[in-house]
């Protein structure tokens, strides 16, 4: 498996739109090379035409799995897009988040008294705000990648299985016109095994991405409870979250008189 990029998932998308599509030739293909049988192995018609039903059969219950994983086809890609606007959002708040200690804004030690206390009080909620939101952004960004990644497993796997039924079913085909039918009992039986389990695949596949699935679901309730009572953030007595505010709207000037703590 490459790696995970929209190019990467764009060409595995590909893939998998032209193999669904060759696969649903499959079912027209297998009839006439059983159908064909009558006229020069009616016997072997007669053994081969159940097992060729209940390949139609499975090859029915694939293409019903096949709607879910083309449903869904451009999920990865889009998980990837979103976790790059995570991503992107947290690097800003991290940056911002940074820039407080730079030479150009940092203000420590060039000030005191209350005004200052009053500032360094807000300034370190305001840091730890920012904190809170890299780090949702952060764990936003990591589940999303975790379930794109899987969606390119998805549908990488499907599609080889997809390969390995189109492949067997012109083989099928091929070897039964060409022995007059007495290689159709054995590769029919091929057929069928080869359909029964791409059908348990997708089955599987698409199961065990509803279980990464929820790994995004639980990432956003671990969001909501951040954003619920996120650390460094106000809270109002509505119960509303706010961006926290200073910590105090007045200074007592009185105690130190505008003075650094100390000075005479």
């Amino acid at each position: 498996m490459g790696e995970l990029t929209e190019t990467s998932l764009a060409q595995i998308r590909d893939d998998f739109s032209k193999k669904v599509e060759e696969v649903k030739k499959t079912p027209d293909k297998i009839n006439d090379a059983v159908d064909d049988l009558k006229y020069y192995a009616p016997l072997v018609y007669l053994k081969v035409s159940q097992v060729r039903d209940d390949i139609q059969d499975k090859l029915a219950e694939l293409f019903e799995q096949l709607k879910k994983a083309v449903e869904g086809m451009f999920a990865p890609w889009l998980f990837l897009d979103y976790a790059a606007k995570w991503q992107v959002i947290g690097s800003q708040v991290r940056s911002c988040n940074g820039m407080q200690g730079s030479r150009d804004y940092n203000m420590e030690g060039r000030w005191d008294g209350s005004a200052y206390k009053s500032f360094k009080t807000t300034k370190e909620s305001q840091q730890a705000a920012m904190t809170s939101i890299e780090n949702m952004c952060n764990t936003i960004h990591d589940k999303l990648i975790t379930v794109a990644e899987e969606g390119q497993n998805l549908y990488y796997n499907i599609t080889n299985k997809l390969a390995t039924i189109i492949a067997q079913v012109a083989t099928f085909a091929t070897e039964t016109s060409a022995t007059g039918g007495a290689a159709a009992i054995w590769t029919i039986n091929n057929l069928n095994g080869a359909i029964v389990a791409a059908v348990e695949l997708v089955v599987q596949a698409l199961t065990d991405f509803v279980k990464v699935e929820s790994k995004v679901y639980v990432a956003s309730q671990d969001l909501k409870n951040l954003v619920r009572a996120p650390s460094g953030f106000d809270v109002a007595k509505s119960g509303k979250v706010t961006w926290p505010s200073s910590a105090s709207d007045q200074f007592d000037n009185k105690d130190d008189d505008w003075k650094q703590d100390g000075a005479a």
